[in-house]
């Protein structure tokens, strides 16, 4: 029973394998073959990944008692606090173009 439990999980782990590269392949060739439609998308992620670049830069890499004792090094501590602080900034990003859009409503 347990063999067939272990074929199991690797066939998973493979049809995963094959579902994230051909996700990546496809992502490829569609920005490729129509980059000015995926010029938008690519700005995006660029921003994104400059913010979480941000955040990971301005992240202390503080340990705590609760770091310790769930043995988390200094760069874990780090990457944890970029991540929060990533997000808080996407949060408050949100915040701010919802409220903006409503506001903006009002003057038209």
């Amino acid at each position: 029973m347990e063999n067939i439990v272990n074929i199991g999980i690797i066939v998973a782990y493979i049809l995963i394998a094959f579902a994230v590269l051909s996700l990546i392949g496809f992502a490829l060739l569609q920005i490729v073959s129509n980059f000015k439609r995926a010029k938008n998308g690519l700005i995006g992620l660029v921003v994104l990944l400059a913010l979480f670049l941000v955040a990971f830069l301005v992240s202390p890499a503080e340990q705590g008692p609760i770091y310790e004792k769930l043995n988390i090094g200094p760069t874990g501590s780090q990457v944890i606090s970029s991540g929060l602080i990533g997000t808080y900034a996407l949060v408050i990003g949100i915040i701010g173009t919802v409220a903006y859009t409503e506001v903006s409503k009002w003057f038209r």
